[in-house]
């Protein structure tokens, strides 16, 4: 199921990516983190989900635990506004650059996802393009 679907809180029926996860490795706690509404929290983690938020140190797990007590937990961030169509060509416009940005189908499309990989490295999840067509 995507994430976009929501899921009711006794559907414990795991996602294929989730099974092979849980299967092979336990929970993970992350204990002691703050939120940014001031309150510490454990979260547990399961395959690819969130399974349980709770109290700090109200959650066990027999898997691993990661103490994150001085941390702020915060979602993933997005980035609002970027445009694909013309991502990393900053320095082709420069007097030592060899020359104008290629704008050839292939071109636009390696460097749109050389972009959205170093956002996603950079921890965005989502992100809104505009493409000049």
């Amino acid at each position: 199921m995507p994430d976009s679907q929501p899921r009711r809180p006794d559907d414990n029926a795991p996602d294929s990516a989730d099974a092979a996860t849980t299967a092979d490795h336990p929970a993970l706690v992350l204990g002691g983190a703050r939120l940014a509404d001031g309150r510490t929290v454990d979260v547990r983690l399961s395959g690819s989900r969130i399974e349980a938020v709770g109290t700090a140190g109200s959650l066990s797990t027999r898997g691993p635990r990661i103490d994150l007590r001085g941390y702020l937990l915060l979602p993933a961030p997005a980035e609002p506004h970027a445009h694909s169509d013309t991502a990393l060509t900053a320095d082709s416009a420069g007097p030592d650059s060899p020359g104008p940005a290629s704008h050839r189908a292939e071109d636009i499309q390696r460097r749109a996802t050389e972009a959205a990989l170093l956002q996603l490295g950079h921890g965005a999840t989502a992100l809104r393009t505009h493409v000049r067509v």
